[in-house]
């Protein structure tokens, strides 16, 4: 049995971005807040630099 991918609703994403370009928080503690995994953080700080450049 597979495992269902998590779906994240379009006012998640802009949020978790916003909190990664601050750079107030490391990664980890971006994901503990948002209660998400340290992966899927990067990616979204990822794509926030890439976007801001």
């Amino acid at each position: 049995m597979s495992k269902k991918r998590k779906q994240y609703n379009a006012s998640f994403k802009p949020k978790v971005a916003l909190a990664a370009i601050k750079g107030d928080e490391i990664t980890s503690e971006i994901a503990a807040r948002f209660s998400d995994s340290p992966n899927d953080g990067q990616c979204l700080e990822a794509r926030a630099a890439k976007q801001r450049s």
